[in-house]
């Protein structure tokens, strides 16, 4: 670009010189022409040498400002990014002390955000030139803060005190930055600094928008942390018990326990403790495993096993492969509930008869737990009701995303129970997938609402919404699993997504889940700005991100389910479902259409549908798309 400006400026100049020349010859004569054109191409020398140092400084600034900018990473926090950013003005004015000041709109007046000092002897830099004062001559200690109004609006060297400091305000005021002590600066560097500064403004105006939602969201997570600790013991069943059976577990000096108890006729695992993480992972599958070590109390208060027990057999084989060798199960009452727990040893110990009395008294107590926490497990659940009945209403506020949440939530539950994973932890996975955008509820509407591409400060608060849901889940019904996979579920699987960077299989089970049902789900979604993917097409972009941005193993599972989902004879000629179950649809809207359940024909065979009101047409459907991909597989196999 900058050549073809030099080329269009030297055409003016020697079309101007031409025009010089035929003038100098009409008033001068040909006797003194060539003079006049000696004289003018000198000048036309000395004009592109000076165009061309114009363009060399124009290309040194941009060229620092683009390392300045690619090197502002925000990741490293604003403090040490203004670090950074001063010691790329370290080479071009040489000072013993560089000041980043930040105005503070409260107060205003700017406030010292970041120092850097150089000392002569380090090596660092050596002072090279007369503008500088002499090391250790005066000694600069900068203040903490000042009034706004005192900077000036261009770069200027200016007195705090007797000290003279370059003062180098951003545009926009929202900083400036002091250099010094220093007496004088050559004017071609001021214009470097004075350019620096005005383009350094959109980076700052940034940096400090998103340092300040960063606060936001420390100190809410400070207090929600606060919150989490006073109210553990009331409101989470697993914390609760987990202290009473370690507190057992220490007393009889077992090698660990585990606490079962019975809710809705079924018997759930709440705690396990001493088990190595296969063999837990095992046991929590294990549902008939649990049911069995139950029914063991069932009419008993306490019962003791030793391998030589007869009841010692129906124990899980892999716990006694782990090398226990007794067991204690008591049976735990409450008032209204029941449970047991698990006590094992790896020998054979003698314990005494006031351990096993202190350990009945703990058992009542466990009892009682087990009362208050599942009257404040109801209460949780209508927590959860609650929110699904949130997001569900935001959902449908718009065609495009009605049913969204919902779907997020089958998704997930088809994939977790391809992992053969406990029903516990499939209904936590699909609980947290329908809620996993909760978050956005606590931002902003302009965010929430913005049908077009988010800015840079719009999507850095966009980004808080996983933190900004799990903190809302931790808080109402004090589950850390769902939690986490609430939190994490825009990781990537290369470690690139956020809020915490961490990849592979650190990223929870249940939020790597929860990110392939979402992106796949988002594929097969319009906007009003594009159409949706087709079934086949989401499969192959969903098979692309395998590896980096998803878990390979969750994608498979899925496009496993899939492939035995459209093999099945039952479903030749028709779809894989009702168009209204298979979009999430619910009756308030789809039962205006005139394929509501109608199960003779397909949807798209019916006439005057109304595919409008979930976002699509018949033709960009996944039900249509994903029949016809099956259609054209079957006709291929049989030609």
């Amino acid at each position: 670009m900058l050549t073809n400006q030099l080329t269009i400026f030297l055409n003016k100049l020697f079309f101007l010189a031409n025009q010089a020349v035929n003038k100098f010859s009409l008033l001068l004569g040909h006797k003194y022409s060539f003079f006049a054109l000696i004289v003018i191409l000198l000048s036309l020398l000395l004009i592109i040498n000076w165009q061309r140092k114009n363009i060399a400084a124009f290309k040194a600034r941009s060229k620092i400002i683009d390392s300045i900018l690619q090197n502002f990473d925000l990741k490293k926090g604003l403090d040490k990014a203004l670090g950074d950013l001063m010691e790329f003005v370290l080479p071009l004015v040489e000072a013993e002390g560089y000041y980043f000041y930040l105005l503070d709109r409260k107060s205003d007046s700017y406030v010292l955000k970041a120092v850097r000092h150089i000392n002569a002897d380090d090596g660092k830099i050596a002072p090279s030139y007369s503008g500088l004062l002499k090391y250790g001559k005066e000694i600069y200690n900068p203040p903490i803060g000042f009034p706004a109004g005192q900077q000036p609006e261009k770069p200027a060297i200016v007195k705090d005190g007797e000290v003279p400091l370059l003062t180098l305000p951003v545009k926009g005021g929202l900083g400036l930055m002091r250099i010094g002590p220093i007496r004088r600066v050559p004017k071609r560097t001021m214009r470097m600094m004075d350019y620096i500064c005005e383009k350094l403004q959109p980076a700052l105006d940034i940096a400090v928008e998103i340092e300040k939602m960063k606060s936001q969201v420390e100190t809410v997570r400070a207090s929600d942390e606060a919150i989490r600790s006073l109210t553990k013991s009331t409101l989470d069943l697993d914390g609760s018990i987990s202290t009473i059976m370690g507190l057992c577990i220490k007393m009889i000096d077992g090698s660990g326990g585990c606490f079962l108890y019975v809710n809705n006729n079924r018997i759930e695992l709440a705690v396990t403790m001493g088990l190595e993480k296969d063999t837990e992972d095992l046991f929590r599958r294990d549902t008939e495993a649990q049911r069995q070590l139950y029914k063991l109390v069932d009419n008993k208060s306490l019962l003791v096993l030793t391998r030589e027990s007869k009841d010692y057999l129906s124990i899980p084989s892999y716990f006694a492969a782990s090398g226990m060798e007794m067991l204690y199960i008591l049976k735990v009452s409450g008032r209204a509930n029941s449970g047991a727990a698990v006590f094992w040893f790896n020998n054979n110990p003698v314990i005494d008869q006031h351990r096993i009395a202190a350990l009945e008294m703990l058992a009542k107590r466990m009892g009682d737990t087990l009362d208050s926490q599942l009257k404040f497990k109801e209460l949780a659940n209508s927590y959860l009701d609650t929110l699904k009945m949130l997001v569900t209403t935001v959902d449908n506020l718009e065609p495009y995303t009605v049913g969204h949440s919902k779907l997020i939530s089958n998704y997930s539950g088809i994939i977790a129970r391809e992992f053969k994973i406990s029903s516990t932890d499939i209904k936590e996975i699909m609980t947290a997938g329908y809620l996993h955008d909760v978050g956005m509820l606590g931002l902003s509407g302009d965010i929430l609402f913005k049908t077009g591409k988010y800015t840079d400060v719009e999507f850095e608060t966009m980004k808080l919404h996983a933190d900004v849901g799990a903190s809302i889940i931790e808080s109402t019904v004090s589950n850390k699993r769902m939690a986490s996979y609430i939190r994490h579920h825009h990781e990537r699987w290369d470690g690139y997504g956020y809020p915490e960077g961490i990849k592979g299989e650190n990223i929870p089970l249940g939020a790597r889940i929860i990110s392939v049902a979402d992106m796949f789900n988002a594929k097969l979604t319009g906007r009003k700005y594009r159409e949706p993917s087709s079934f086949e097409t989401a499969l192959t972009e969903l098979q692309a991100a395998s590896g980096t941005q998803l878990d390979p193993t969750v994608v498979e599972k899925l496009i496993s389910w899939f492939k035995k989902k459209r093999s099945e004879t039952s479903r030749q000629g028709r779809s894989l479902g009702a168009c209204h179950e298979m979009k999430c649809c619910p009756p308030s809207i789809s039962s205006y259409c005139p394929a509501y359940k109608k199960a003779d024909k397909n949807c798209w065979e019916i006439e005057g549908v109304l595919c409008e009101l979930h976002g699509n047409t018949c033709a960009s459907c996944v039900i249509y798309t994903e029949f016809a991909s099956r259609t054209r597989q079957t006709a291929a196999k049989r030609g």
